[in-house]
């Protein structure tokens, strides 16, 4: 009879974990549908400047409220720095991806971040990749053609720029897996968000559209959300294992797909939503071939 009782504890362990994702997918989802709406007017540095810029106010004030400002102490700043960048470029192509696609297809295809991580793992952090995971690599690979379906002449600029972006973030991830043991999560945070700002503000500046009064409330909303957001997924990591954590934020897709349809009449394709289940499915896969290898190690 004890069994049970040790399962129901662990499961009971694990839920704060898993309500922290799925709260953070839903503001990360939220936070998008407030850039999606001001990229109608607005240029894409504004609207990154605010966002980023709010959005690392609130783990500043965090540390700072909690009295752990020596977290963001970084004894590694040039990754930092380049972290930053790649965030930079990343955010700017998926602001830009968000203002012409719905938000269920952005989301399919970023959803290709852990294949693409998979691939720049072995020259970043010397992993050895086994044929299974090559093989739910190639897989996933056939549902991004799904959804680009290039025969069709579909291929679109901003479908390229989520890809794009899916790199871009990967390799932060990859930095931050590497260098986690130096640099706290405090300062990854604060200090990619604060080069983002600081990096695209000479373009805000020269594409510059005053937001009008609804626009600040967005803006404001999407930055507060998204550093919310951030801290929520970073204590959901730290509460339950990736495994359990990083499979409730394909939520993202159908939460993205129900406020597209009210907020903006979007439906995805058929091709999409097929596509988009290899590419979750494979990338669960590779998942779960990460924890068995990290487990045996």
């Amino acid at each position: 009879m004890t069994a049970p009782a040790v399962s129901l504890a662990g499961e009971a362990r694990l839920l704060p974990g898993i309500l922290l994702a799925l709260t953070g997918a839903l503001f990360f989802t939220v936070m998008d549908t407030f850039v999606k709406i001001t990229s109608e007017r607005l240029p894409t540095p504004v609207i990154l400047f605010f966002v980023f810029m709010i959005s690392a106010l609130v783990p500043l004030s965090w540390c700072a409220a909690s009295r752990r400002l020596q977290a963001l102490r970084s004894r590694k700043p040039w990754v930092q720095l380049i972290r930053g960048i790649a965030m930079l470029l990343g955010s700017t192509f998926f602001f830009y991806a968000l203002s012409v696609m719905s938000l269920a297809d952005a989301y399919a295809l970023l959803f290709t971040q852990p294949l693409l991580i998979t691939v720049l793992s072995i020259p970043m952090l010397g992993e050895r990749v086994g044929w299974r995971r090559w093989a739910a690599v190639a897989v996933g690979f056939v549902g991004v053609l799904i959804m680009l379906r290039p025969g069709a002449g579909l291929i679109e600029p901003a479908a390229i720029a989520v890809l794009g972006c899916s790199l871009l973030w990967g390799f932060g991830f990859l930095i931050v897996r590497k260098y986690g043991a130096v640099e706290t999560g405090e300062s990854f945070v604060v200090f990619g968000n604060l080069i983002v700002a600081l990096g695209i503000a000479p373009l805000a500046i020269w594409f510059w559209v005053q937001p009008s009064g609804i626009e600040w409330l967005y803006l404001v909303l999407a930055g507060l959300l998204a550093g919310v957001a951030t801290l929520t997924l970073t204590t959901a990591y730290r509460r339950a294992p990736a495994a359990v954590v990083a499979p409730f934020q394909y939520t993202q897709l159908p939460i993205g797909m129900v406020i597209g349809f009210f907020v903006f009449g979007d439906l995805p394709e058929t091709a999409v939503l097929v596509g988009a289940g290899i590419i979750i499915a494979s990338g669960l896969y590779i998942l779960h071939r990460e924890t068995r290898v990290e487990r045996a190690v």
